[in-house]
């Protein structure tokens, strides 16, 4: 169900931009941007302030492969590698990973992208490369919503406590494995 439809046109663009917006606090489908070629000053604007208001941000005839990825993601900034412990399919990329497959690390429990190195990247992109007909969603949530949602005293106390965020047990396996 779309909540909210808006369409924009850029001036370097010929087709209008729609964006649907899919959850009440996040999340939002974009149409009529190629992402396939390189991105103009106006279409990097646009979807960093699409990424800022939606948080995630769904193209969905985008159609990319690791190349194309790559260029789309190095508008945005500087690339890391995908990830320090996991080691990439293509050692020419070590910016594109590869989830999921029979010989590859799975992490199907909820979980933040590398937030565990120093500094984590400000963004992920993926790519569906291979669908199940059924199941194999990946399920976003809004912490900010959720933080927002809990009392005043919670937050309080939440503001208060520090934690430590770890790897080494999600990634044991891996290390032993690739050392």
């Amino acid at each position: 169900m779309t909540l909210f439809v808006m369409t924009t046109q850029l001036d370097s663009a010929s087709d209008a931009i729609t964006i649907n917006k899919l959850k009440p606090t996040f999340g939002a489908e974009v149409s009529g941007i190629n992402l396939q070629q390189p991105l103009g000053d106006s279409e990097v604007r646009l979807i960093k302030s699409l990424l800022e208001d939606f948080k995630v941000i769904f193209f969905p005839q985008a159609n990319l492969d690791s190349g194309q990825q790559k260029n789309f993601a190095l508008a945005f900034g500087i690339l890391t590698a995908a990830h320090p412990v996991v080691p990439p399919v293509n050692p020419e990329q070590p910016e594109v990973l590869q989830v999921g497959g029979a010989d590859l690390h799975r992490n199907d429990i909820w979980h933040s992208d590398v937030t565990f190195v120093t500094r984590p990247p400000a963004a992920g992109i993926l790519r569906a490369v291979s669908v199940p007909a059924v199941g194999g969603d990946t399920n976003w949530a809004d912490l900010e919503a959720a933080y927002d949602s809990l009392s005043k005293p919670v937050q309080e106390l939440a503001e208060k406590l520090q934690a430590s965020h770890s790897g080494a047990k999600e990634f044991a396996g891996v290390l032993k494995k690739y050392g």
